[in-house]
């Protein structure tokens, strides 16, 4: 009951364009929603509704970078920009600029790293892999993701301390990812969940 209330009062959008720019020296490798883009610097959507839970995500890698330093910080840009039609017919557009801190050293990412927008990635584009090649995949796309994240930081960290080693932010990654692996979504066949 209480979904379908939040289902039938969310807001809602219709006849939206979504264009996503970024700065010179970055580029958008994989958008998980289908789109036509400009592997360069610009992905243009169209859609024909969108509501208040629905994400888009965009993969970015970056090249020669040429940041905006302020102060003693780089930044690079990136820019969203939202039109769409209200329900009540008003057309409308908002912008969204973000200023990402660009930095050298891999640890600043990995300390920095928000896990709830990560995990929202990392389950998207594990259910792509899932509908192009098979849940296996998709499992093994999410485990191996969640090792390299691990090696990474404990290649890249200082620390001399055996075991696990995470950012106070990630410190839940390997069991939400774990947790995720033996959801039946990702189990094949009739396989029965621990419970």
């Amino acid at each position: 009951l209480c979904r379908i209330r939040h289902v039938m009062t969310s807001l809602r959008a219709i006849d939206v364009s979504i264009k996503l720019s970024v700065c010179d020296g970055l580029a958008v490798t994989k958008c998980l929603w289908n789109a036509n883009w400009n592997p360069k610097n610009e992905v243009n959507i169209l859609v024909g509704g969108v509501h208040s839970d629905l994400t888009f995500a965009f993969e970015l890698t970056q090249s020669k970078l040429t940041p905006l330093a302020i102060g003693d910080i780089r930044y690079t840009f990136v820019q969203v920009v939202l039109q769409h039609t209200t329900l009540k017919g008003e057309r409308r557009t908002r912008v969204h600029t973000l200023a990402v801190p660009i930095t050298d050293t891999p640890i600043d990412v990995i300390d920095f790293t928000d896990l709830h927008a990560l995990l929202l990635y990392l389950m998207k584009r594990t259910f792509a892999i899932a509908l192009e090649a098979t849940l296996g995949k998709a499992r093994e796309y999410l485990l191996n993701t969640c090792v390299d994240i691990l090696i990474a930081y404990r290649v890249n960290s200082k620390s001399q301390l055996p075991g696990i080693l995470l950012p106070e932010s990630l410190e839940l990654l390997p069991l939400y990812i774990f947790s995720a692996t033996k959801h039946t979504i990702l189990k094949s066949g009739d396989v029965c969940s621990d419970m």
